[in-house]
């Protein structure tokens, strides 16, 4: 008897760890309500996302479904991507949506590309090498990065804000927005550079010219 109740204990206890293990960064009602909440939020109805730190690739696939984005996903270890890979091609939108491998320190990008970046537990990927100077790079002018604290705790959530506000206020970036969802996010805008001009209309001004 006492051998069957601990096989049993054993037996959940094991299928706990399992789907501890198996748990997405997002499941797939948050990461569809968050690919809602970014699209709508950074005014892009359309154009280049990357998503780093998305595990199972179901972020960046929900915002392939939100409209013509292209979408990539980034990660720093080649077992997260194959997972996200795998995903992705038994995906209904496979060839919107791509996986990489990167190195912190430098995002795979030229410069002013991306029109929304998402960086979740950012606090890890600053220690590894990812720089707000480096977000900033490679983001086009008015795009959007969401920097997310991930798995912080509560105690060093302050702390970690005004570290990166501060690093911001360096680069000409001064109060970013602070959002909750699924911990807190640092959204941060692009300016327009003040040597470019804007087109407000299709032959540049009103008047045509």
């Amino acid at each position: 008897m006492r051998k069957s109740v601990f096989s049993l204990l054993l037996a959940v206890a094991l299928t706990i760890l399992c789907v501890g293990e198996a748990q997405p960064l997002w499941g797939a009602s948050d990461s569809e309500s968050f690919a809602d909440l970014i699209v709508k939020s950074s005014g892009f109805s359309g154009g280049i996302c990357v998503v780093i730190g998305d595990k199972d690739a179901s972020l960046a696939l929900s915002i392939g479904r939100h409209g013509p984005f292209v979408v990539q996903t980034l990660y720093t270890d080649k077992s997260t991507l194959n997972e996200a890979r795998n995903a992705i091609n038994s995906s209904d939108i496979y060839g919107k949506v791509s996986a990489d491998v990167f190195s912190p320190d430098h995002l795979p990008y030229v410069e002013n590309l991306i029109d929304i970046l998402i960086a979740d537990n950012f606090p890890e990927l600053m220690e590894k090498g990812l720089s707000i100077r480096e977000v900033l790079r490679v983001l086009a002018p008015l795009g959007a990065a969401y920097l997310g604290g991930g798995d912080i705790a509560d105690t060093a959530k302050s702390q970690w804000i005004e570290k990166v506000k501060a690093n911001l206020a360096a680069e000409g970036i001064i109060s970013p927005r602070i959002i909750e969802h699924q911990g807190v996010w640092i959204v941060v805008r692009q300016p327009w550079p003040p040597d470019i001009d804007e087109w407000t209309h299709e032959l540049h001004g009103p008047d045509g010219n």
